[in-house]
């Protein structure tokens, strides 16, 4: 009762005496702390949230003002308050999300409260669905892949597939190894390991006790952490090197063992500019057959479509081709039993009475919405609310392309003719031989005695891709615009970043500098919900423009869209860390020197001379060691993954169900785009080496978040891996990942967490040179440190990237035999052909060359639609798929 306050002595690091409210910040005594705090029982420093220049008023009088706020307040007129002008930011945009929110649930319970009147469609639209997933072809009836099939050794979609999974289970023994390390070092040598940088302190008497114990156990246990990295560098790159030379040496068994389309196939640069009235193909083929005394089966000419209206009605035109050939199968199969469609059913009446249909199109004519001609949607047209709602589940719909604004005359035999007469060949084309030794013989030839067409010189290249890698859409885009578009790219990368970081970062840095963190004047769990949300909403932002900017800069091949959507994803990410590493050492910074935090020597930590004192120093070790394990977990280690269940999967299938069940027109290829399954993608190696790169930055700080992240790491790669797992057998469109591009791009970003492991083993080791009780005083100082530091990280990186070009390729197989298998016997297993994936050149051989019957268009899930025509390479024919019973099973 006597003296009821602690006060720090000035002069005496971590000395503590006790006080009466007057004698706060006077006899020797830290000046600045004259405020007697009645809850704390301490004498604290002024601290008016937000404020610069804080006053205090005489010793022993709880008397403050700010006299100059922080960039980003207001000050009061009489200066207790300094009000934030970034609340308005966040208010605002809390206010945006709400509205949007709010009105996607009133949307959703309009939707799920409209009556069942189509249940026919969802039953097609399941039937479809199961039949596109994942089988194994070959077998009878193509049945779904048993739930524990190892996809690290089972070609189930390509050999791209098992390296991705290859690569994610990698990442996983790499994450297990140096966490078991951890754990062994701590049992073994000392626990304290696991506690270094994490011991809570809120009193500036608890701080000073940690910071003194913690800085004498920091350096007397150095030597573990050098040794973890001294093991764990090594075995990283050493391993890297190792998992290269494997998956390069399965790549190659794996594909010598199958029978492949690129087996058989050469591109075609070069080709000039033909119209679609000419038999382009027929040219082509002529020419390269005179030229290289080789047999072609035929050429799949790329096409340069015009624009997306004509884009869309190719599609169209498919979609009529395909339903009838559909009609056509169940009628000699099922005895004409056609599921609904447009032309069918309750569509009838328009065909029973065109006379009053017209009447009514004409009467309607000016209420059209200008979505949609289609007569069906006036029943859409509602006021108020409703109308709104209405316009959205029409702009989902047209996302899934589930509506169109033809009319039934655009689908006639002289139309589609006519549309395709009107594009242009590109200057890409694939010339497909009879089998893989004439193949290379006309390699060669070409390539002595060349190709002139039209005076053009054609060039004959090897192809790896397979016919399902290719985005047609995409062949007319030329190399130096497909430049301009990366360029472009890249540009709107780096102003999502900046616009990202300047309208939400930047506000939160001023709102956490408006704390003292001074006798628990500190952000509450609100600032950490608000800082977790920046850090997946920056994730979820860049992934989106990322995939948009990578899909619009119009790659020819999907191998390198995933490619350079990997790269535009890192590249933001990092420099996205940056900023987040940036701001959090700025923070805790400010956090320590608002407290007034001694280092272990006694000195004042905002009194350090240079970065590299302050970056050693415990308080600072412990603060951003705090902020990075705050940065990955839950935020990006797995918040962002176990929504994608329910995002990526569940939803869509639940909006399609609820779309279909209630509107009528939505029958035959409309409802099965509405039901169906996502599609798969390889940016998942943009995520693990991300999540590796941000365990690999947690060795420069204290050792207590080692063994805590990498734990984290690996719960979150299991899930990771589980989920993808689940999601190829049962809940992904089939695919065929034929190409090793993304898993040796993902091969060659980890050389980045290599090269962090390597900076921090110089950074740590130097450090233990150094005397301990002396901050910065190892061998390497100043910028000379940071200098060497760099030139290990990229060293590294030019070391790695040495290694994966020039040393594992010694080690890879190199022979492999022709194919001697004619290309009509692989054609006959391999519904995907050079022919039947390309849209115009099966429209051409319905209505250019009247093929009959014409190549039929590859769509998955309607294989069994295929009609053989030798004459023209189409030799695929087989029957549906067994069907999966929805009424008794889950969805996944």
């Amino acid at each position: 009762d006597e003296c009821p306050f602690a006060a720090e002595v000035e002069k005496s690091f971590c000395h503590f005496k006790c006080v009466k409210d007057k004698e706060c910040g006077i006899a020797g005594l830290v000046g600045e702390a004259t405020i007697p705090d009645e809850e704390k029982h301490e004498c604290r420093r002024c601290e008016v949230e937000g404020c610069k220049t804080c006053k205090h008023g005489d010793p022993g009088m709880d008397v403050e003002f700010c006299d100059v706020c922080m960039p980003g307040y207001i000050r009061s007129e009489d200066g207790k308050e300094c009000t934030r002008m970034s609340d308005w930011i966040f208010l605002g945009i809390a206010g945006v999300v709400g509205v949007f929110v709010v009105l996607g649930l009133c949307w959703y319970m309009d939707l799920a409260s409209k009556p069942i009147v189509n249940q026919a469609s969802i039953d097609v639209a399941h039937a479809h669905r199961s039949r596109t997933k994942v089988r194994q072809e070959g077998v009878e009836g193509r049945p779904l892949w048993p739930p524990g099939t190892n996809l690290c050794t089972t070609d189930v979609a390509g050999v791209g597939t098992v390296v991705f999974f290859r690569f994610q289970a990698a990442i996983l023994i790499w994450a297990i190894f140096g966490f078991l390390m951890q754990l062994a070092f701590g049992f073994l040598v000392s626990q304290d390991i696991f506690v270094l940088g994490a011991k809570p302190a809120v009193t500036p008497q608890e701080f000073c006790d940690v910071i003194k114990w913690g800085r004498a156990r920091q350096m007397e246990l150095i030597w573990t952490k050098v040794t973890w990295l001294a093991i764990f560098y090594p075995f990283s790159f050493i391993g890297a090197i190792i998992y290269g030379i494997s998956c390069s040496r399965l790549f190659v068994e794996l594909d010598n063992r199958n029978m492949t389309m690129s087996d058989y196939v050469a591109l075609v640069r070069g080709v000039p500019r033909m119209s679609g009235k000419e038999k382009v193909e027929e040219i082509l083929k002529l020419a390269i057959e005179e030229a290289s005394s080789e047999k072609l089966v035929g050429v799949s000419c790329g096409w340069d479509v015009p624009d997306h209206d004509t884009e869309h009605h190719i599609i169209e035109a498919i979609d009529v081709d395909m339903t009838h050939l559909e009609e056509k199968w169940l009628s000699k199969h099922e005895g004409g039993g056609a599921p609904p469609t447009e032309d069918n059913g309750q569509d009838k009446k328009g065909e029973e009475e065109p006379a009053e249909a017209a009447a009514k199109k004409s009467e309607g004519a000016e209420e059209e919405d200008a979505w949609t001609e289609a007569p069906e949607a006036r029943a859409w047209r509602r006021s108020g609310l409703s109308g709104i709602f209405d316009v959205i589940s029409l702009q989902v719909l047209a996302k899934w392309k589930a509506f169109c604004d033809d009319t039934p005359e655009e689908h006639d035999a002289h139309h589609i003719k006519e549309m395709v007469e009107h594009i242009d060949c590109s200057e890409y084309a694939f010339a497909v031989f009879e089998n893989e030794s004439s193949r290379d013989r006309a390699l060669q030839k070409c390539k002595e005695n060349g190709i002139m067409l039209n005076g053009a010189s054609l060039i004959l290249e090897l192809e790896e891709n397979e016919p399902q890698g290719i985005v047609w859409e995409h062949v007319g885009v030329s190399e130096s615009q497909l430049t301009w578009n990366l360029v472009k790219a890249v540009f709107w990368m780096s102003v999502t970043v900046v616009i990202w970081v300047v309208v939400l970062y930047l506000p939160y840095e001023f709102w956490m500098r408006s704390f003292s963190f001074a006798n628990g004047d500190e952000p509450g769990e609100m600032a950490e919900i608000i800082f977790i949300g920046l850090v997946v909403g920056a994730q979820i932002g860049l992934f989106v423009t990322a995939n948009i900017l990578a899909h619009h800069a119009g790659f020819i091949y999907e191998d390198n869209h995933q490619s350079a959507y990997i790269l535009l994803y890192n590249g933001a990410l990092i420099v996205n860390l940056v900023f987040d590493l940036c701001l959090t050492a700025f923070l805790g910074y400010n956090q320590m020197v608002g407290r007034g935090v001694h280092t272990a020597d006694g000195r004042l930590l905002g009194d350090l001379p240079n970065l590299q004192q302050i970056f050693e120093s415990y308080p600072m070790q412990k603060a951003i060691g705090s902020q990075l394990k705050k940065y990955c977990w839950p935020a990006t280690f797995f918040i962002p993954f176990s929504v994608e269940p329910l995002l990526a999967i569940w939803l869509p299938w639940h909006l399609g169900k609820l779309f279909i069940r209630s509107h009528p027109h939505l029958v035959g290829r409309k409802a099965e785009r509405v039901m169906v399954l996502p599609v798969i993608e390889q940016g998942r190696f943009a995520d693990l080496i991300f999540n590796s790169i941000l365990v690999c930055c947690v060795p420069f700080f204290a050792p207590a978040y080692i063994h805590k992240l990498f734990g984290f790491l690996i719960f979150s790669h299991l899930y990771i891996y589980a989920f993808d797992h689940v999601r190829v057998l049962r809940n992904i469109t089939r695919f065929h990942f034929s190409s090793n591009v993304c898993n040796i791009q993902g091969q060659q970003l980890f050389s980045i967490p290599c090269g962090l492991l390597a900076a921090a083993l110089v950074f740590k080791y130097n450090q233990m040179k150094g005397d301990p009780h002396k901050l910065g005083s190892g061998p390497l100082q100043g910028p000379v440190l940071w200098q060497v530091l760099a030139g290990v990280f990229f060293g590294h990186i030019v070391i790695h990237l040495l290694c994966l070009k020039y040393i594992v390729p010694l080690f890879c197989l190199t022979d492999r035999p022709p194919e001697t298998r004619p290309y009509s016997e692989c054609a006959k297993q391999m519904p995907a052909s050079w022919f039947s994936v390309n849209p115009v050149h099966c429209l051409r051989s319905k209505y250019i060359y009247n093929h009959s019957p014409p190549q039929t268009y590859y769509v998955i899930g309607k294989e069994h639609l295929a009609e053989k025509n030798e004459s023209i390479g189409a030799y695929f024919e087989t029957e549906p798929a067994e069907l999966e019973d929805y009424s008794k099973t889950s969805l996944f």
